[in-house]
């Protein structure tokens, strides 16, 4: 039995050990059992699918490695080689498509990142009322009755944390530009929020807002042509993992390391290599791992209805009362120089 498992039993444990106590001993119902004495966790005979975009950059890994150890500590079949949807543009009609066809395949539930809200919002109410649960992770729809839970950092704090951050470093005064996806919900938030606390200092100048379209070259050509029409340029910031990658190769290629502070988004294997090497100043992360692995929890305990009540609360998925919040601001962290040994080390690198 892993780690987390244990951790797992003994924290059901201590709960059910407190409620029982509460109640003075009082008659409790009787555990589910195999016919051995042992107690059997629900199961669930079917699959749970998440949908992403841009579905072959490197940022998902982390966020699909929680999903599968949480899919492995509560008894599901999950596998990123089958279970893992999703346009490798950022197609929100496609998405929408894609949900649609899961819900006509009859899967359990679905996990989505949603790359436009408004575009798939009637697909996930198609699924809600077919009965399969919906879990948003990274960002929320805007009608509520689409979905049953949101996990994610606030995106508009990303910019905020990250903003703060590059004003610090440069004394509030300079040139930032900024490299985002627009038009995409996600970074649209993050780049406000970037925007609104930059230009809050008045030393600050924020540039027009230049368009990776999540592609690495573009990214690094834009960012170059960037650096090169603003040579006292001060700051460049990546609102996605790609674009802070992407932000680093175009300041190593301009000779300006040290020069132009980068900070990127999350926390790719090759953006932390930059971190390390110093081309990069720092990232602001979301905890893709932790927040997929809770997405998946989740899932679990609206399919079973599982989580018991603890006090005065009622949980009952048949009736409307979920098991889990309507939002879950799972934050943000900054990496660099002074803590990427400890995500480097999680790699093995």
């Amino acid at each position: 039995m892993n780690k987390r498992k244990v951790l797992a039993l003994l924290l059901a444990l201590a709960m059910v050990l407190a409620v029982f106590t509460a109640c003075g001993g009082t008659e409790t119902e009787e555990p589910v059992s195999s016919g051995g004495g042992e107690s059997v966790a629900p199961t669930i005979d079917g699959e749970i699918a998440y949908v992403s975009y841009y579905t072959t950059i490197p940022y998902w890994n982390d966020g699909l490695r929680g999903l599968e150890a949480a899919a492995e500590d509560l008894g599901i079949d999950f596998d990123r080689t089958k279970n893992f949807y999703g346009p490798t543009d950022g197609s929100g009609a496609d998405q929408a498509r894609i949900i649609d066809e899961l819900v006509a395949k009859g899967v359990k539930g679905i996990i989505v990142s949603p790359i436009d809200g408004d575009a798939i919002l009637g697909a996930c109410e198609n699924a809600m009322n077919n009965g399969i649960p919906v879990i948003t992770v990274i960002s929320g729809m805007n009608d509520t009755s689409t979905y049953y839970g949101e996990l994610g950092a606030s995106n508009y704090n990303v910019g905020v944390t990250g903003g703060t951050y590059a004003a610090d470093l440069i004394g509030g005064q300079g040139k930032v530009g900024i490299l985002t996806i627009p038009g995409v919900p996600v970074h649209d938030q993050r780049a406000q929020g970037y925007v609104e606390t930059l230009e809050s200092y008045p030393g600050i100048e924020v540039l027009p807002l230049v368009n990776t379209d999540a592609d690495p070259a573009k990214g690094q050509e834009r960012a170059a042509a960037l650096i090169q029409a603003n040579p006292d340029l001060k700051v460049l910031i990546g609102t996605d993992s790609v674009g802070g990658a992407a932000a680093a190769r175009a300041v190593k290629e301009a000779g300006k390391v040290g020069e132009i502070v980068v900070i990127g988004m999350d926390r790719d294997e090759d953006l932390l290599g930059y971190i390390k090497e110093g081309t990069v100043t720092a990232s602001v992360a979301s905890k893709s791992f932790s927040t997929k692995y809770m997405a998946m929890q989740y899932m679990y305990w609206i399919l079973t209805d599982t989580m018991e009540d603890i006090g005065p609360g009622v949980t009952d998925v048949a009736n409307g009362i979920p098991p889990i919040p309507l939002v879950t601001d799972t934050g943000t962290m900054v990496i660099d120089s002074s803590n990427v040994d400890l995500f480097l080390d999680a790699l093995g690198k």
